[in-house]
C-alpha cells in the first residue's frame, strides 16, 4: 500500500500546472498527458493524450491543442462538445459521464462537472472531470464543478480541484471534497487570475488535513 510520502514525491516530479486548470502530467515512461489546454505549454511538448474538460475559452484553445499533437496523439472530449462542432474536428474520443476507455497506460473514466445552481456549468450540458490510472496512482481532474453527487462514488491518491468560488467550488468546498474522495495529496486550480481568487489555493491548504501541492 502506497505511502502519503509516495504520490506527493510523484506530483512535485511530474505534475506540472500550466495555467488555471491547465496540466502537464508526464509518466515514469514519458507518456504526456496534456489537459484544458488554452494558453502555451513548455516549447516542444507533443503530448500522447489531450483531455478537455468543457469549451469555455480557460480550458480550450483549438490552436494549443493542434500545437501539442503528434502521430497518435488521442485528444478526448466531452459527447456534446463533438456534437456541436466545438471540437473543431480535434475529437478522436467523445465521453459522457460514466464512460470508460483504455488508452496507453490509463484506464480513463469521464466524471460529471457540474454547478448545482449557477448556469454557467449546467449538467445538461455534459460537461466532464476524468478520472484515469498513471503509474499506479488514480488521479481526479474534476474540470469546473461545484462539491457534486458523484464525487461520493469516487477515491483518488492525486486529485486537481477547483478552489476559485464563483463559478466552482470555494476553499471550504473543494476541502469537504478532499475529504470524500479520500485523497492523499491535492493540486488546487482554477485559482489566481482573477483578484479575488488569488489567495484561495493558501486558504484551501489552511482547511485540508491532507497534503497540499501549490503548483
Amino acid at each position: 500500500m502506497r505511502s502519503a510520502a509516495e504520490p506527493k514525491a510523484w506530483v512535485e516530479s511530474h505534475v506540472v500546472r500550466v495555467a488555471q486548470s491547465s496540466f502537464l502530467i508526464t509518466s515514469t515512461t514519458s507518456y504526456v498527458v496534456a489537459i484544458d489546454p488554452f494558453t502555451t505549454f513548455p516549447k516542444g511538448v507533443k503530448a500522447d493524450v489531450v483531455l478537455i474538460t468543457h469549451s469555455h475559452p480557460d480550458h480550450f484553445n483549438a490552436s494549443k491543442v493542434r500545437s501539442l499533437l503528434k502521430p497518435g496523439t488521442r485528444v478526448v472530449f466531452p459527447a456534446s462538445m463533438k456534437r456541436s462542432g466545438a471540437d473543431r474536428g480535434l475529437a478522436t474520443d467523445a465521453l459522457v459521464p460514466g464512460d470508460t476507455r483504455l488508452i496507453g497506460p490509463l484506464t480513463l473514466t469521464a466524471v460529471a462537472a457540474y454547478n448545482l445552481k449557477r448556469p454557467i456549468h449546467r449538467r445538461s450540458q455534459g460537461f466532464l472531470g476524468y478520472l484515469f490510472t498513471l503509474d499506479g496512482l488514480r488521479l481526479y481532474h474534476a474540470g469546473d464543478t461545484d462539491l457534486i453527487p458523484e464525487m461520493q462514488a469516487l477515491v483518488a491518491d492525486v486529485a486537481l480541484l477547483p478552489v476559485g468560488g464563483l463559478v466552482t467550488m470555494n476553499p471550504v468546498q473543494a476541502s469537504q471534497a478532499a475529504r470524500e474522495l479520500k485523497a492523499k495529496v491535492v493540486v488546487p486550480m482554477h485559482y489566481g487570475k482573477l483578484p479575488f481568487t488569488r489567495q484561495a489555493g493558501k486558504k484551501f491548504a489552511s482547511l485540508f488535513e491532507g497534503i497540499t501541492v501549490l503548483a
